[in-house]
């Protein structure tokens, strides 16, 4: 059965404008601008009895559309500036924590040795029967410092959701570490601890030093003077035969100098813990200014939260609506749909793909086709970026990313396709007489297949005569071919940029940059079939690229003029790029 074509393009009027209207839902919505300014008015009498206008020209703090949407990306800043911030500071209070730490091995290095020696209290024995011993030693368990934050998870850190209907329900406690740092909206004190910070004990029943892993046993028991150490002094009932005596472990020294050492256990212990009670002071004045500052921050979040979902939803339903537009173009006389497929999906931004805090090695394929992508080296891997929604940082020398390989199934084949990628170029690559790869799907050296940014002039990446930094596609399907590029325009180091592939079967294959048609190639573009994903580096793995990737999408059809544009637009404001008009 026949489409109506009247009813049809009703549809498409429907689905369109409702299009148009989401591109424009973050725009100016009038062509009026509020005024930059006011003239406030006063009349006063001065004292000759004469009446004065005085007139002050203020900021008029008006917002239109336009100042509002640039108020939208100047929130995001600031939260990831402040969080920036706030990391830092953490970061000064774990490296505060891992000194005191050290300190805390030496007490109870110390301590092991005061036991050994038998230094008073310790072990006595009873008269007549020196197989019934007994001791007095409190023992204090001595574990590492922990430093927790207070987190609203699904506002801010690597667990935000950004479709949670409660961004407060629940909060948690995390322990500050290299997932957490700079998040939480207040960072709490380690609640186990022997001495306060003005050396007094919090009560006869303290047990522990530090709520962390243990580190042993720590002795704050320990006697003066020296005679104390001598033996023949009573405990509970039974003799003590003194430090370095018979029921030492550790008899290196005996008699007078044994009791001599045990006081100097005890004053070096005392010194020590001195020393941590300064250092736990230096970090808590740390901890409560740094408390001040992420108050602040957690308005900042909650703001950028509700941004970033606003974008998000407009960005869903903008992609919705395309395939809608896509559906209704595809039917014809028999009422078939042509269904989009995604092949290959990986973004930084999601933590379905990538999850800062778990395994930092693995950029899972959300497209459920099990192209999963590890960061290499392994012991090394390239670092996540939290700014910008989530990216990789790829350093030029030896970092990069590479999919499981399937020989059964290609990724990428001989009809259409299409090639998203969201990348930002930072450098020069590892081999300056080459350019930075961004995304590489060919498995041999034999042949490439690459989109990437020119760094050389000249050679295998870049017809001669291309200058540095244009965007190109390149390809050799076989060995000794020579290489058939389509460039594309200048890219400015450190800033984002959306580029795209598509390919339409023989007919042509485009270039595309920020939405925007940047080149075409007329006919068959010669290309292999791909049976793997590198991203950052060269089939051969002698070039390494100094770039950040965000996201990469691969679909098995070729999209439209408009379709692409859409893609820019609803991604657009996650990578500061709000003023960008196309």
């Amino acid at each position: 059965m026949a489409i109506d074509e009247s009813l049809k393009n009703k549809v498409l009027d429907i689905l369109e404008d409702d299009q148009s209207a989401l591109d424009g839902a973050l725009l100016n919505q009038s062509d009026v601008e509020a005024p930059k300014t006011i003239k406030k008015t006063s009349i006063t009498q001065n004292e000759q009895g004469r009446w004065e206008k005085l007139e002050v020209e203020e900021d008029s703090k008006f917002l239109d559309g336009g100042a509002d949407q640039a108020e939208r990306s100047h929130i995001k800043k600031e939260a990831e500036i402040l969080q920036e911030f706030c990391r830092e500071v953490d970061n000064r209070i774990l490296s505060i924590n891992v000194s005191i730490d050290d300190l805390k091995s030496q007490i109870v290095t110390l301590s092991t040795e005061a036991t050994g020696r038998n230094c008073n209290p310790g072990i006595a024995h009873s008269v007549g029967n020196v197989s019934i011993t007994t001791s007095s030693s409190t023992f204090i368990e001595v574990n590492k410092e922990i430093e927790n934050i207070k987190i609203y998870e699904k506002m801010a850190g690597p667990g935000k959701d950004y479709d949670a209907v409660n961004v407060f329900d629940p909060d948690s406690i995390k322990p500050v570490d290299s997932d957490y740092a700079g998040y939480g909206y207040k960072n709490l004190r380690d609640p186990i601890y022997f001495k306060n910070n003005d050396g007094s004990v919090p009560g006869s029943s303290t047990t522990a030093d530090g709520s962390g892993a243990n580190i042993g046993n720590g002795r704050f028991d320990l006697t003066t003077p020296a005679a104390t150490h001598g033996p023949g002094v009573p405990i509970v009932g039974y003799i003590y035969p003194g430090a370095g005596g018979i029921l030492a472990t550790n008899t290196s020294l005996t008699g007078a100098a044994a009791q001599n050492r045990c006081v100097e256990i005890k004053n070096e212990i005392d010194v020590i813990y001195d020393e941590i009670l300064t250092l736990r002071k230096d970090r808590d004045s740390l901890r409560d200014d740094l408390n001040t500052i992420k108050e602040t921050k957690k308005e900042k979040e909650l703001a950028s939260w509700g941004l970033f979902r606003i974008e998000n939803q407009i960005e869903n339903r903008k992609v919705t609506r395309a395939s809608a537009i896509d559906a209704v173009n595809a039917f014809d006389t028999s009422g078939t749909v042509n269904v989009s497929e995604i092949v290959y999906h990986v973004d930084a931004g999601d933590t379905g793909s990538f999850n800062p805090s778990g395994i930092t090695t693995s950029w899972s394929d959300i497209s459920s086709n099990g192209w999963n992508t590890a960061l290499l080296p392994s012991n090394s891997p390239a670092p996540y970026e939290y700014s910008d929604g989530g990216f990789i940082t790829f350093n030029g020398i030896d970092e990069f990313a590479e999919s499981v390989t399937k020989s059964s199934n290609t990724i990428l084949g001989q009809g259409d396709f299409t090639v998203e990628v969201w990348f930002k170029v930072n450098g020069a690559p590892s081999n300056t007489n080459f350019s930075n790869v961004i995304i590489d799907t060919n498995s041999s050296g034999a042949s490439a297949q690459m989109l990437n940014v020119t760094f050389g002039k000249g050679g295998a990446f870049a017809p001669v005569g291309v200058t540095t930094n244009r965007l190109t596609l390149s390809s050799r399907p076989t060995n000794g071919d020579p290489y058939t590029h389509l460039v594309g325009p200048v890219i400015d180091n450190g800033y984002w940029y959306h580029g795209v592939v598509v390919r339409n079967g023989t007919e042509n294959t485009k270039l595309y940059t920020n939405g925007q048609v940047s080149n075409i190639y007329t006919g068959d573009f010669p290309v292999t079939d791909s049976e793997l994903i590198r991203l950052g580096r060269w089939t051969d793995g002698t070039v390494f690229a100094n770039i950040s990737i965000a996201k990469v999408k691969i679909y098995n059809r070729s999209f439209t003029d408009r379709e692409i544009q859409t893609k820019f637009d609803g991604s657009k404001n996650r990578f500061g790029l709000v003023g960008i008009v196309t």
